[in-house]
């Protein structure tokens, strides 16, 4: 979890997980490849370049991939997925239930 305003918590992060060698700590998770960090990486400096709100969290999806997730207003939840093909896949939920999905590009 990170630092609403901080998106310096986010690169620190971004950061460790980018070193050579990295390995999470749980067996059930699988580690994103470079490649997916690096992705990542832009875009978190390119949200925080545009004074774009922080995630509440950047975590591991358990198939490959890392997750930026947000919490709305007004019960609303959206995930922006990283996946471990390359896609960039946006989640939007409202009560607990899937509105919106698309892909965006970085």
């Amino acid at each position: 979890m990170v630092n609403q305003n901080n998106w310096k918590e986010v690169f620190e992060l971004l950061d460790e997980w980018a070193v050579p060698g990295f390995t999470f700590d749980y067996e059930e998770i699988e580690d994103p490849p470079h490649e997916i960090v690096l992705k990542i990486k832009k875009w978190a400096v390119e949200m925080c370049g545009k004074n774009e709100p922080v995630p509440f969290r950047v975590v591991p999806d358990g198939e490959n991939g890392i997750c930026a997730e947000y919490r709305e207003k007004d019960n609303c939840f959206k995930s922006i997925e990283f996946n471990k093909d390359g896609t960039i896949e946006v989640l939007e939920f409202k009560d607990h239930k899937l509105v919106n999905r698309y892909n965006m590009y970085v």
